[in-house]
This record gives C-alpha cells, sequence and structure tokens, in this order.
C-alpha cells in the first residue's frame, strides 16, 4: 500500500469538508443576524410610531379639553398640531409595518384613529356654536373668577 495510512489520505479531504461546512454556516448565521437586525429594527420602528400615535392623540384630547372647558381659542394649537402630527404617525408606522397581518390590520386602525379625530372635532365645534366669541359668561363659574387677587 503506500507510504501513508488511510488516516493520512482522508486527513486533508475531510479537512476541506469540515472547512466547507464551516464556511457554510458562517455565512448562513450571517444572513440570518442581517434579517434579525432589519426585524429588530422594524419593531423599534413601530414601537416608536405607535407611541408618538398614542401621545399626540393624548395630546389632542387635552387641547380639545382645554376649549371645551375654557372656551379659549389658544387652547386649540395643541389640538391643531397634534392632529398634523396624528396623521404624519398613521404614514410612518404604516411605513414600519412588514408583516402581513400587521398590514390587515391597519385599515381598522385608521378608522379607530379617524371616528376619535372626528369626535374631538365634533366636540370643538358644538362648543363654538354655544360660544361663538368665546365669552365668559358660558365659562363654569369657577373659570370665570379671578383667582389671582
Amino acid at each position: 500500500m503506500g507510504k501513508y495510512g488511510w488516516f493520512e489520505r482522508l486527513a486533508l479531504p475531510l479537512a476541506l469538508v469540515i472547512l466547507a461546512v464551516a464556511i457554510v454556516l458562517v455565512y448562513r448565521d450571517g444572513v440570518l443576524y442581517r434579517a434579525s437586525r432589519e426585524d429588530a429594527q422594524q419593531a423599534e420602528g413601530v414601537i416608536a410610531s405607535t407611541t408618538s400615535l398614542l401621545l399626540n392623540l393624548t395630546e389632542a384630547e387635552t387641547g380639545q379639553r382645554g376649549y371645551l372647558l375654557t372656551g379659549k381659542p389658544e387652547y386649540l394649537e395643541p389640538y391643531h398640531s397634534s392632529v398634523t402630527a396624528v396623521r404624519r404617525d398613521l404614514e410612518q408606522l404604516q411605513h414600519h409595518i412588514r408583516r402581513r397581518e400587521n398590514q390587515d390590520r391597519m385599515p381598522r386602525l385608521e378608522q379607530l384613529v379617524n371616528d376619535k379625530l372626528a369626535e374631538l372635532e365634533t366636540t370643538i365645534e358644538l362648543r363654538r356654536k354655544q360660544d361663538p366669541g368665546g365669552s365668559a359668561q358660558n365659562r363654569p363659574r369657577w373659570l370665570r373668577e379671578d383667582r389671582h387677587g
């Protein structure tokens, strides 16, 4: 038989097979890592957009409530800026959502948000019609009284 035994003859091919398997595994791990990183970035975008949406809806509601209580138009500034931000947040959320089951839920979320914004706008309009000039006599007594002096 020759100078080398069976182990020596199989060592190089075996090492090459092991090396090839290791390369395939490293490549696969890299692909999985990139996919996981993209999923994490997408999830962060969804969380950020959802959080901003909730905060801006709350801010719109706060502005609406302030106007309903006082009749002062300056309370509508946070309302108007928040409504604009809510629209932007919905667009960004749509951009970040990639999973099909979540995309299917977006129309329902948009409908709920639009219903809420319509409710806020309706109550503001009712308050304007009740007190078009924002006069003090239509405010609750505790808001009409001067508590500073």
